[in-house]
């Protein structure tokens, strides 16, 4: 069989069989972790069968590697991480650390971590790549990324709701080239991120891309930035949000949307379903409850 080649500018890592997993992280990295964090083991991390048990214990290790000498300076440390919903609860990344989730949770081939993590510090670098968030029934915001971070990456992950209370998913403070690619933010059994998926707040941004993602959530946004959030060079595109709330709410004016399509719960969905700004948008189309479809460039 032919060799499948990528394209520039017309194909994606999702159009390879494995999506991102066709990468090998590994490659060229400067220390490779392993997490299990359902062996109960205590290892030194250096493979499957001397794991560490949670990946707290990787991403410090990770990050004091990085640190230690200009051998790190240019690296990237990867983390295969295996888990498929045991509660931990993260409050520190890894600088130039791609954590990879890998095995299988509920027959998916992904792996799972399950809790709050707001994450407190200065981090830039992290990337996340098949990894599925599922909040705690009592969690209002599943992660939380402070000020001051930068590259920020999420490819091929899920997000999950797990409990009523749950109001975002991922909320990022002034977070410059933050990256939500390929990603899935999913509300189920009627139970969705009632305020929206992704939130925005004030403070300035600049290079954040939000491509490729399912939004199908239910009761809230996809995503929604305050007015005071300031930014340049950021897109929403090619993405697919289906909510009965208003889609996206880029009360910013300052995000590009482009070729996006939107299911709302609406009956008038060019003036309640969206809001963002026309002279920044294209190609978008529009279905409400009502079946009428819009292709807009409106906010």
């Amino acid at each position: 069989m032919a060799p499948y080649i990528l394209r520039k500018g017309r194909s994606s890592l999702l159009d390879l069989k494995d999506g991102y997993l066709g990468l090998d992280e590994s490659i060229g990295a400067h220390k490779v972790y392993f997490v299990d964090s359902n062996s109960g083991a205590n290892g030194d991390g250096s493979s499957f069968d001397s794991p560490f048990n949670t990946l707290a214990e990787a991403l410090a290790l990770s990050h004091a590697d990085i640190a230690s000498g200009s051998a790190g300076w240019a690296a990237r440390n990867v983390i295969y991480y295996k888990g498929d919903g045991n509660t931990e609860l993260l409050t520190k990344l890894a600088d130039k650390t791609t954590v990879v989730g890998v095995g299988s949770t509920d027959g998916n081939g992904s792996a799972r971590i399950k809790g709050v993590q707001t994450i407190a510090g200065t981090y830039n670098g992290t990337r996340f790549v098949n990894m599925e968030f599922i909040a705690a029934s009592d969690t209002v915001i599943g992660m939380t990324l402070p000020t001051e971070c930068g590259g920020i990456e999420f490819y091929g992950c899920k997000w999950l709701p797990g409990g009523a209370s749950n109001t975002i998913a991922l909320r990022a403070t002034a977070v410059t080239a933050l990256k939500v690619i390929g990603c899935e933010f999913n509300g189920w059994w009627n139970v969705g991120w009632d305020t929206t998926c992704i939130d925005i707040p004030t403070g300035a941004v600049h290079g954040v891309i939000i491509q490729g993602n399912r939004f199908n959530n239910q009761v809230g946004s996809a995503l929604i930035t305050a007015a005071s959030s300031t930014s340049d060079g950021c897109f929403f595109q090619d993405n697919t949000c289906v909510t009965s709330a208003i889609a996206i709410d880029d009360v910013s004016d300052n995000l590009y949307v482009i070729n996006n399509t939107f299911v709302v719960g609406t009956t008038n969905a060019d003036n309640t379903g969206t809001n963002f700004n026309i002279l920044k948008a294209a190609r978008n189309v529009v279905t409400g409850s009502n079946g009428t479809i819009d292709t807009p460039n409106m906010g």
